[in-house]
């Protein structure tokens, strides 16, 4: 694969999300927690027709913010949420390495995640 396209990775994902018609409001209600207590800031995320993708990310370990010693832990985890099921599932898949803080769109029934970055560079 040309070095270039790297960052561009295609996730499968499962469930249904509902789609409103123009005209037509939503009513939001909170999702559940991810199945990770502590979270993760700059997941790359985004809902398909299947469901919810959620991934990579990062947070600092310990709770402890950068700005005062802390480490920022990449993650390379997926997660999906199913509408019908009503929670989040972790995938066997991951994404090629631990990454985040960049952008994604979704593309048939995955993510597409672009730029970002991971422990080698921000």
């Amino acid at each position: 694969m040309h070095s270039a396209l790297r960052p561009f990775l295609a996730l499968a994902s499962f469930g249904v999300v509902p789609q409103a018609a123009a005209g037509e409001t939503f009513e939001y209600q909170a999702l559940p927690p991810l199945p990770d207590p502590l979270g993760f800031a700059g997941m790359y995320a985004d809902s398909t027709a299947n469901g919810i993708i959620a991934a990579g990310g990062h947070r600092f370990s310990g709770g402890i913010p950068w700005w005062e010693g802390g480490t920022k832990v990449w993650s390379n985890v997926i997660y999906t949420f199913d509408p019908g099921m009503g929670k989040w599932q972790t995938r066997p898949e991951t994404l090629a390495r631990p990454m985040g803080d960049g952008v994604s769109v979704a593309w048939r029934d995955g993510l597409v995640c672009a730029g970002g970055g991971d422990s080698t560079q921000a």
